[in-house]
């Protein structure tokens, strides 16, 4: 049986719920619009590019291929320097990567191997082998974690399905620290909190300096922001700000919401030093594909919309280089992924 239902939240919920502010924004809001053109590499070593890190003087791509995970290039010269990450189930090995996160340290790097229940930390500097050079095995008390960001050595901040709330921060043995948000601040129905997870997942992003945690949604158009010193947080939803529609089904045996559109929001999230940068979709994979279009938007940090960033390719993932003013992004193309290059100050 399917009950076809809608969930919306409203900027009311400040008065409700304590340290968490709604802040929305709708096409008509942004004061900028500039038009980049991408400057399209031609790296030749992998097949299927997913996710892009600048880290040091370099340049990190991830794919999940038959191959090494990782390859790096050298980010002046834009040359080949080495891959990393030798695919398999071995100690210090790993099958995929979900996500990717820098590390704390200079040429640290982190993934989630979500086939091989790890997490994995990596150095660019590692010339020994392709290796993590600390691989962790997920526990069972950290079973329902989906993604996670290193705060210190010893802790991290994460997402987990089975939780009310929406940031949770553990230690790697699986102790919960502290909690922030709650999963009952998207809906003015009542849901379980699993029910609202799915409806609301997105990606987790950290901070350089730890402080600032968010949360880009990929069904929904919103991104929360945590200041993990103050505990607020601070809810920006838009352009569209649409309720997703979902029908729960219970055909595997428990409530699952099954979201009616397949369009695609929020792709990826950074915190730069004065402004918090988003890159936005607003179709679904087939018509980005087709379209090969996408936007930044540029936020400061009280939610306020500063820029509007159009690009004339479809990005999947991105980073940005604050010093030289670009943006570094993978390509969604079916024939021809690869790095893209923008300059953004023009």
């Amino acid at each position: 049986m399917c009950l076809l239902l809608l969930f919306s939240c409203t900027q009311e919920k400040e008065e409700v719920f304590p340290n968490y502010e709604v802040k929305v924004f709708m096409r008509d809001d942004i004061p900028n619009t500039k038009f980049l053109k991408g400057e399209k590499l031609d790296f030749g070593e992998f097949l299927e590019p997913r996710y892009i890190m600048v880290n040091e003087d370099y340049i990190l791509v991830c794919e999940n291929g038959l191959n090494d995970i990782f390859y790096v290039y050298d980010k002046e010269a834009l040359t080949y320097v080495k891959s990393m990450g030798k695919d398999g189930f071995g100690p210090g090995e790993i099958s995929r990567s979900n996500f990717l996160h820098k590390g704390l340290s200079k040429g640290d790097f982190w993934v989630y191997d979500n086939e091989g229940r790890t997490f994995n930390k990596f150095n660019l500097y590692n010339d020994t082998n392709k290796l993590a050079v600390n691989q962790i095995k997920q526990t069972d008390a950290l079973s329902s974690v989906t993604n996670f960001v290193p705060i210190t050595d010893s802790t991290f901040m994460a997402m987990a399905m089975d939780s009310e709330h929406k940031f949770l921060e553990y230690n790697w043995n699986g102790g919960l620290i502290n909690t922030y948000g709650k999963w009952e601040h998207m809906s003015e129905e009542s849901f379980s909190s699993f029910i609202l997870f799915v409806v609301n997942q997105g990606k987790l992003i950290g901070s350089a300096d730890r402080i600032f945690f968010g949360i880009c949604g990929v069904q929904r158009d919103y991104i929360d922001i945590l200041n993990r010193e103050t505990g607020k947080v601070l809810s920006i939803r838009g352009p569209e700000n649409i309720d997703p529609e979902f029908e729960i089904s219970n055909s595997r045996g428990f409530d699952y919401p099954l979201i009616e559109s397949d369009k695609i929001y929020y792709r990826g999230l950074f915190f730069g030093k004065s402004s918090i940068f988003a890159l936005y979709c607003g179709f679904t994979d087939k018509e980005s594909i087709e379209k090969q279009e996408s936007r930044i938007f540029e936020f400061d940090y009280r939610g306020n919309i500063l820029n509007q960033y159009f690009l004339d390719n479809s990005i999947l993932s991105f980073t940005v280089d604050e010093e030289e003013k670009k943006f570094y992004c993978v390509s969604f193309h079916e024939e021809d992924p690869n790095v893209v290059l923008f300059s953004y100050d023009e």
